[in-house]
């Protein structure tokens, strides 16, 4: 039992819906809690409670039971099932409470280990927690191979062996090699935690409060409706244990007292963090990454054979090495060339980065001429700053030579190529170098100029794979990057050169054109392609949102129209994609940087952008206030199709209130405001909405035609999850009439659509269904799999 006194008897209720508020109020818990816990809405609670709604069997035992504290609570449970099956009109069978109605409904690697068996026997439910479990992806693969390290990866392996060590910093200057790493730790380090270690890069982020999302999507979490990032990560993390590496923190330092949240909500998490500056969080533990070993050069062997082995021992010249072979198969070290390079690899100090720079030159140069330039300019700045760590100076001129071996052209290339945030494409670097190129040699274009600077090092190539939440799609567009350290030298020149302001005008106007010219098709049949290209560009839209809008309320932006625009035209791409808190903030900064005194369509757009994100976080009272203030500015400009959307909005809020009537009337007003126009699309939406509420009153044969016409008009349009969404009513009102053989037809055709799209909303709704179907059908083990999958992706 647990500690809670009962203050009825179970005996004493007589219908499901006293019983289950009697139960969630023992547990402390609001419908609100309830709702988020199990995967319902709140109004489905409020109903079930009312004796308004039927409950099902499978989901009380296996999601209510464990919600609710009953899981060492075996009268209570039998009790529960026996009136939620007298609420459906069966009889229920206690002895069996235990094992046909919870366990068939889970999958097999979800049921009950030993330690879960009542002394009678019975197994108890597995949590919520084991059905909700992150996939923690695999750990990057490195491109390279690591050389060297040894001491440091035993060093810090035994740091996190240490139960006093729970957060562990790795601290250096930029291209010590602290990212290659924390990756070798995470890999030998993996086996020691239960679920693993997981990567989260942090290296295109600026601003602290997307950490919590950038650690939810590494582990595999997503954004619940109406629950907060960081609760749901405390939620989740609580009952794991493992290794977390964060990658990059020093752009996001203000984000470190997530980090010691995190910590004490999780007593199995350890997290390594890699950053130029430590976290300063009370309880972590630095460790000061060295450059890599060097030579004695005082006291080598006198024989030559004796001395190459000597030098070969060392670290930074297996590094420099390993990378030379890389770009010229025919490098060798030898008697004549070992102790040039030892120098080389002395004179930048034992940097990773900076040796593999200097390697990188072996395709052209020799040891010794390398070594000659290289020595020149370290030499020049032998002076720098002196508020910047010696290493940091090293770094500086490592990047700094490269920089000036670049001829005029490429080197203007390389310092615009800056304001790219994350990867970005040919197409994009054209764009955003513009005219600015000084005259080029006959011949020479952007193409080649990028091609020098991967020649370089300078430039890498990114995955050509786009990740869209569901599946992998490959793009056969090329894409670019730059080491941010690279970047950041990068940037230093471009603003030295007053540079700046027109390279990241450029790069707005561009990604902005990209924005509005996905909006106009986010809604037709290249939807998916869109889908996945926004997703590919998403760092660069940031970037552009930050410089036209300002990186906070109070920061005044550069465009700040441009930066209305640019955010209302994401506002589709970061409903479908799950970014809702992240949209909501953009959106927040575009309104407050307009005039609300003056009607007009970007604020109105914004506004209604902004409450759709509202609405799909389960905050209705804020939905309904923006959708009536975008509706009220349509209205007054006259823009009938615009005041369609808005009316649907609030259509689907009052739906969510079960105010059925009122949803009717204003889904039909929104349905003869466009259908004047002709606009499928938005007839096609209006027809949607009308079937929906017939479907939730139990009409399913009338809401049968309206969802007909509405699925025929989205087949016209091609809008891949406007289909999925008529599908899936139409699926509603087959599992209604008894027809489970169609109803599973059409959720599995809605489903693949909506993986392709890599909508989590909609697939989790295809997924619940299938597995009330399964259920139906007596596959209790596929419904347990459905009905998991499911509550992974809300």
């Amino acid at each position: 039992m647990s500690g809670r006194a009962t203050l009825a008897s179970p005996a004493s209720f007589t219908t499901f819906g006293d019983y289950l508020k009697f139960l969630r109020r023992r547990a402390q818990l609001s419908q609100r809690e309830v709702a988020i816990a199990v995967g319902y809405s709140e109004m489905q609670i409020s109903r079930l409670e009312r004796n308004q709604q039927r409950p099902d069997l499978h989901m009380v035992m296996a999601l209510f039971v464990p919600a609710l504290d009953l899981d060492d609570e075996p009268d209570l449970v039998e009790r529960l099932l026996e009136l939620a099956a007298a609420a459906r009109g069966e009889k229920a069978h206690p002895h069996e409470s235990n094992t046909s109605a919870v366990q068939p409904a889970l999958p097999a690697q979800n049921r009950s280990s030993d330690s879960d068996v009542l002394s009678d026997g019975k197994d108890v439910p597995s949590t919520l927690t084991q059905l909700i479990a992150p996939i923690v992806r695999p750990l990057p693969a490195p491109a390279t191979r690591l050389v060297g390290r040894s001491t440091e990866v035993a060093t810090l392996c035994a740091y996190l062996e240490d139960t006093g060590v729970r957060l562990l910093t790795l601290v250096g200057p930029p291209g010590i090699g602290k990212t290659r790493l924390s990756l070798q730790v995470a890999d030998e380090m993996a086996h020691a935690f239960r679920d693993g270690s997981a990567f989260v890069a942090l290296g295109s982020l600026t601003d602290p409060a997307l950490v919590p999302s950038a650690i939810a999507r590494a582990l595999g979490i997503h954004e619940t409706s109406g629950q907060p990032v960081i609760d749901g990560l405390k939620s989740v993390l609580a009952d794991l244990n493992l290794l977390l590496v964060l990658d990059n923190f020093e752009q996001v330092l203000d984000a470190g007292i997530l980090v010691g949240e995190l910590l004490e909500a999780a007593r199995g998490l350890k997290v390594l963090v890699t950053s130029r500056i430590p976290l300063h969080l009370y309880g972590e533990h630095e460790y000061m990454v060295p450059p890599l070993a060097l030579p004695d050069l005082d006291h080598l062997p006198h024989a030559e054979a004796d001395r190459v082995a000597a030098l070969m021992e060392a670290e930074a010249v297996r590094l420099f090495v390993d990378r030379a072979r890389a770009v010229n198969r025919e490098f060798a070290i030898t008697a004549t060339n070992a102790a040039t390079v030892a120098m080389i690899c002395h004179r930048v100090d034992g940097l990773p980065l900076a040796i593999e720079l200097a390697a990188a030159r072996s395709k052209m140069l020799t040891p010794q001429a390398l070594f000659l330039r290289l020595s020149n300019r370290l030499n020049e700045l032998a002076g720098g700053a002196r508020n910047l760590p010696a290493r940091q100076q090293s770094l500086r001129g490592a990047i700094d030579w490269s920089y000036h071996m670049l001829e005029p052209h490429e080197q203007a290339l390389f310092r615009q190529l800056a304001v790219c945030a994350g990867s970005w494409t040919l197409e994009a670097a054209e764009a955003v170098i513009g005219d600015q190129m000084p005259a080029l040699a006959d011949g020479w274009t952007i193409l080649n100029g990028i091609h020098s600077l991967l020649d370089k090092s300078l430039v890498k190539p990114a995955t050509p794979m786009l990740q869209v939440a569901g599946p992998t799609m490959v793009s056969d567009t090329p894409r670019f990057m730059m080491l941010e350290t690279i970047r950041e030298y990068a940037a230093e020149q471009l603003l030295a050169r007053d540079e700046a302001d027109n390279s990241r005008r450029r790069h707005a106007a561009y990604f902005h054109r990209m924005a509005e010219s996905a909006d106009q098709v986010l809604k037709g049949p290249d939807q998916t392609a869109w889908v996945a290209r926004l997703s590919a560009d998403h760092d660069n839209l940031r970037a552009a949102l930050q410089w036209t809008l300002g990186g906070s309320l109070s920061d005044q932006g550069h465009d700040v129209e441009r930066g209305v625009r640019l955010a209302t035209a994401l506002a589709h791409f970061w409903y479908l994609h799950g970014y809702w808190d992240e949209g909501r903030a953009w959106l927040e900064r575009a309104l407050a940087a307009t005039d609300s005194a003056i009607d007009t369509m970007p604020r109105g757009q914004a506004l209604l952008g902004a409450a759709r994100l509202a609405f799909g976080q389960s905050d209705y009272v804020e939905a309904r206030a923006l959708y009536e203030a975008s509706e009220q500015i349509f209205r007054a400009l006259g823009d009938d199709l615009a005041s369609s959307d808005a009316l649907r909005g609030l259509a689907r809020v009052a739906v969510n209130d079960g105010s059925y009537d009122q949803a009717w009337m204003l889904f039909d007003a929104a349905l003869h405001l466009c259908r004047d126009h002709g606009s499928s699309w938005h007839i096609a939406q209006a027809l949607n909405g009308l079937g929906e509420v017939l479907c939730m009153q139990g009409r399913g044969k009338e809401a049968a035609r309206w969802i007909e016409e509405a699925l025929a008009h989205n087949r016209l349009t091609g809008d891949h999850s406007a289909i999925a969404d008529s599908l899936m009513f139409a699926a509603s009102v087959a599992r209604e009439e008894g027809d489970v053989a169609k109803a599973r037809g059409l959720c599995e055709e809605a489903l693949s659509i909506f993986r392709q799209l890599g909508y989590q909303v909609g697939m989790a709704w295809a997924l619940r269904t299938l597995g009330m179907v399964a259920q139906h059908e007596g596959d209790y083990e596929r419904a347990g799999q459905d009905f998991s999958e499911s509550l992974r992706l809300r």
